[in-house]
């Protein structure tokens, strides 16, 4: 009996762990997610939507399985604007004069403020013939246009009659009746010209003209409608095409896509609510092959908030939620999915190099180096084979191999990209033991002539590379090459 006991509360003590367990576990993704398909492997994914094609290839060789991704995208190149022809000149009537220029504004005369049409202060009206304004103060007063008014005769001048002896003399009460008749009138008359050139009125400004009326059309034959301006040439889009080894971000893509797996089941939906979600009328489809084995979706709009996509199954009309996943990295492939590696190796995997340098056809000489403590982080070194003392660091050796490490893919070269004129510059060969891991070549190529490049003397050149795992040439970055060159002589020459 107690045997018995002990044995059911031992099965329950392990079932109410197995239930703490099940219950506190974080829940899987693939929980609540419904399979679509299962193509394993997959020998394509392909991509298509109205500006760009991604296709994802498998292939294998001697270094191993890997992806291809070639990236054809098609650019609207934006239109040129038309300019319109200038408007032809309005008839004029027959026998009419032809239009004379407008005269220029006249220019004040100096010491006279500028204003509208040279006549002073801003809305001051016209002078009248024959008077000028003011002068302004401490400006010269400038010619009159007018003669001047002729000058009153002078009086003759009366002598005082002379006093008698022992009699003050006395002042004159008044002037000469002939010397001061003429002022006041011409006092009078200056201060009214004034009054008239500063009122209130002048200040003001003229009252605002009427509107013009529009002009009579001229006499004739009526003009034609203008012709409508020419349709501006019709301009062909630019494709691009580029093609590149896929990292390791391409190969779980395509692992991912051969276990398609759905957030959401919706079934069939009808076709009148295909078009809210994006299903309708759109050129954007995904297409999976294995083998014989070929399954295409169509790709439609984003749900709201989740930012997930639409898929339409066209093999059954089955409508799914998906994960953007997949569809970003297509969509970015060039950034996303693009290998830049030079090697698939890591540097510490390597014990011995061999180098060989060259310049032009002519072989410069070849060196061995060898590397210590690999496997020892921070504690790697690089010494000459031809050393006597193998446990002393080379600072020239550890900064050349330094620099060789920091090279890495530009882009790859397209099919079509001329590559003519390549020299071999430098050979790596990387070895674990016995076994070699891999090598680099860098070719240059001259782009142009050191005669017609002043700021280059040595002329313009690219750089290219070809290693056991980028498949293909690829480009390289001058001036890492270039820095790698100034140096690998004294690298070839050290003993």
């Amino acid at each position: 009996m107690n045997r018995s006991v002990a044995a059911h509360a031992t099965a329950l003590a392990l079932a109410l762990v197995a239930a703490y367990l099940v219950w506190t576990r974080e829940p899987s993704a693939d929980d609540n997610t419904v399979a679509v398909l299962s193509l394993s492997p997959l020998d394509s994914v392909t991509y298509r939507s109205a500006e760009r094609t991604v296709a994802l290839t498998r292939g294998r060789d001697e270094e191993g399985e890997y992806y291809w991704v070639d990236v054809e995208t098609i650019q609207q190149p934006p239109a040129q604007p038309m300019t319109p022809p200038p408007a032809p000149p309005p008839a004029s009537a027959p026998g009419a004069a032809p239009p004379s220029a407008p005269r220029p504004e006249p220019t004040p005369p100096l010491g006279v403020p500028p204003g509208p049409n040279g006549r002073g202060r801003p809305g001051a009206p016209p002078l009248p013939p024959g008077q000028r304004p003011p002068p302004r103060f401490g400006a010269p007063d400038a010619p009159a246009a007018a003669p001047p008014a002729p000058r009153p005769a002078r009086a003759p001048r009366v002598k005082a009659p002379a006093t008698a002896p022992g009699q003050p003399r006395t002042r004159p009460s008044a002037a000469p009746q002939g010397a001061l008749e003429s002022q006041p009138d011409q006092l009078r008359a200056q201060t009214s010209r004034e009054q008239g050139l500063w009122s209130a009125a002048s200040i003001a400004g003229p009252p605002p003209a009427m509107p013009a009326a529009p002009p009579a059309p001229p006499a004739g034959p009526p003009l034609s409608p203008p012709l409508p301006p020419p349709a501006p040439p019709a301009i062909a889009p630019v494709k691009r095409l580029r093609g590149f080894l896929g990292n390791e971000a391409a190969t779980e893509l395509a692992k991912s896509l051969s276990r398609l797996a759905a957030l959401r089941a919706l079934g069939r939906v009808p076709s009148d609510k295909l078009a809210e979600l994006g299903l309708a009328g759109t050129a954007t489809t995904l297409t999976l092959r294995s083998g014989r084995n070929t399954r295409s979706f169509v790709v439609g709009g984003r749900t709201f908030g989740n930012n997930d996509v639409y898929l339409l199954d066209q093999s059954d009309g089955h409508v799914y939620v998906v994960r953007p996943g997949p569809v970003q990295d297509l969509t970015n492939a060039e950034f996303r999915l693009q290998d830049r590696r030079l090697h698939a190796f890591e540097l510490a995997e390597i014990d011995r190099v061999v180098i060989r340098a060259s310049a032009g056809d002519q072989a410069t000489g070849e060196q061995t180096l060898l590397q210590h403590d690999a496997r020892v982080p921070d504690k790697s070194f690089w010494t000459l084979a031809s050393a006597v003392d193998q446990s002393r660091r080379n600072e020239l050796i550890d900064n050349w191999i330094g620099k060789l490490k920091r090279l890495q893919v530009l882009d790859y070269v397209a099919k079509d990209e001329p590559t003519e004129g390549q020299k071999l510059r430098l050979r790596v060969e990387y070895f674990d033991g016995r076994r070699r891991r891999g090598f680099v070549e860098v070719l240059e190529r001259t782009l142009l002539s050191p005669a017609t490049v002043a700021a280059l003397p040595g002329g313009g050149h690219d750089y290219f590379a070809r290693t056991e795992h980028t498949r293909r040439l690829v480009k390289l970055s001058r001036p890492l090459v270039e820095e790698l060159e100034r140096e690998v002589g004294a690298v070839i020459k050290a003993k």
